[in-house]
């Protein structure tokens, strides 16, 4: 019993030296740390150099890197990792911008582009024209009369199309006007059904200012003649009348507030024989209208004139213009002087070709015969437009290979010399539109030239002078016809029906004036 708790004893002070022989102080320091202190100077980090801060551990310079360029590259000091300095990109050079890349782990030295808009200054052989604005370069659109060459192509306010209409339909035959501070427009449209009548508002920018709205609903309705009171919209047009297998036509006319609500139609002629190209004008109190018409012989022609209130009711019988029997569908054209209205129209007689002149007073009563002002023989001679100047008009028509224009004396009197309007290698032109600004004429038409029919435009001194180049504002690889024209005060706006998608549709461009 006694031999065994003595062999105990022992054993226990045996296991107690052990334990108290278990410091870590390898190699001895005689410190008794317990944390693998390596130059025994008592501390606890793992200061490999002895100088008491601790290290990072960094024994080279790759260590420290952290694979980014531009911020210099980074090393190892001291058992320290320190940041690197960062290239210096500068070449001293002030048309270029100096950055440093990190996708491709160098300076890179671009043209000064001062805006950014991707585009180099021109002053330092880039391409734009003004580094001070992102809206200036040469993918920027050309915004239309601000006197800035927007694009940089050197040319400033250059007419730029812009789509009115994308329904997959035929559009066509627009009348344009302007209000005083937006533009109406009514034109033919069978995107929905047979050719309709439709009408809509444009601010000067050509955005719709509201939904387009038929006006019609017959089988066919082409030849929209639009005007503006002062307060409402009016609209004159040919509206087919089916009759079993065959088609008459009409003129009907219509009403719009000035947010375009229609006001309803009413038919002014019966449809009983072909009723063909309405003319509408407002006079200020009252409307007039004229129109072809095929009474009393379906083959035969004649310019007709009746006035409307301003309600639309007829105020009178219908007026026929001439005795004379024409094979030519006549169209017409009307303008109000002030005191009395002034129309003229085509006739195909005997083979000869003529543009007649009549004047009509307030009350719908000739005021004299008409007059032949133009006589063709042998050459074709349609399509006479008419605007009032203030001491006497302007007019436009075509012979199906040049445009012309000529100025008349208050009684249809041919004053000063034929202006032929388009150019030499033109091979076909139609119907010109034109308007008086008070102190100019603007005019539009369609022109195949350079293998292209494209809608052109000019400015003519009250005189008949061309005050600028001619210049095409359509550009389109197809077709462009039957341009519409109103002055804004400011601009022209011009809308033609173009073919360039393989369908008729609508264009807009503002044609601009400088100061």
């Amino acid at each position: 019993m006694r031999k065994t708790a003595v062999f105990h004893l022992v054993l226990l002070l045996g296991t107690l030296w052990l334990v108290a022989g278990c410091d870590d102080d390898s190699p001895t320091d005689g410190d008794a740390d317990t944390d693998s202190d390596s130059d025994g100077d008592g501390d606890t980090d793992g200061d490999s150099d002895g100088d008491g801060d601790g290290d990072t551990g960094c024994q080279e310079d790759e260590q420290c890197s952290d694979d980014v360029f531009c911020n210099g590259a980074e090393t190892c000091q001291d058992g320290e990792c320190v940041a690197g300095e960062p290239p210096g990109c500068d070449d001293g050079d002030d048309c270029t911008d100096d950055f440093c890349s990190d996708r491709t782990d160098e300076c890179v030295h671009s043209t000064r582009d001062s805006d950014g808009d991707y585009h180099g200054d021109v002053a330092c052989g880039g391409s734009d024209c003004d580094d001070s604005d992102p809206a200036i370069n040469p993918e920027a659109p050309e915004r239309q009369c601000n006197t800035i060459d927007d694009d940089c192509d050197g040319e400033i306010d250059e007419p730029t199309p812009l789509q009115l209409t994308e329904d997959g339909g035929y559009s066509f035959g627009a009348s344009l006007v302007w209000t005083g501070t937006e533009l109406g427009m009514a034109w033919a449209d069978d995107f929905a059904s047979p050719n309709e009548i439709h009408f809509t508002r444009l601010d000067v920018d050509g955005t719709f200012l509201m939904d387009p709205v038929a006006v019609s609903d017959t089988v066919i309705s082409v030849e929209p003649s639009l005007v503006w009171t002062g307060t409402e919209f009016a609209v004159a047009w040919q509206e087919g009348i089916q009759e079993g297998v065959n088609t008459k036509y009409r003129i009907t006319f219509a009403r719009f507030s000035s947010t375009g609500s229609v006001a309803g139609s009413t038919p002014l002629t019966d449809g009983a024989f072909y009723a063909r190209l309405p003319a509408l004008v407002w006079t200020g109190t009252e409307f007039a209208v004229t129109w072809s018409d095929s009474r009393p012989v379906e083959d035969s022609f004649h310019p007709y004139f009746n006035r409307l209130s301003s309600s639309g009711e007829i105020l009178g019988e219908d007026l026929r213009m001439t005795e004379n029997n024409t094979d030519l569908y006549t169209e017409t054209s009307i303008a109000w002087t002030g005191t009395e209205l002034a129309v003229v129209w085509t006739e195909l007689v005997g083979g000869d070709y003529s543009i007649w002149f009549a004047r009509i007073d307030s009350d719908g009563s000739m005021i004299d015969s008409p007059q032949r002002v133009l006589n063709v023989t042998g050459q074709f001679c349609v399509n006479p437009r008419i605007v009032r100047t203030g001491s006497g008009f302007g007019m436009t028509w075509s012979d199906g290979l040049g445009i012309y224009f000529a100025r008349l004396t208050d009684d249809g009197e041919l004053e000063g010399d034929t202006v032929v309007l388009s150019a030499e290698e033109s091979d076909l032109t139609s119907a010109a539109a034109i308007v008086w600004t008070g102190t100019e004429f603007g005019i539009a038409w369609n022109d195949y030239r350079d293998y292209a029919n494209d809608i052109y435009f000019t400015r003519l001194s009250p005189e008949g002078v061309e005050l600028i180049d001619q210049v095409a504002i359509s550009h389109g690889p197809m077709d462009a016809v039957a341009p519409a024209i109103a002055w804004t005060g400011a601009e022209y706006a011009v809308v033609w029906s173009d073919f360039r998608f393989g369908n008729n549709e609508l264009f807009y461009s503002r044609v601009c004036v400088p100061e």
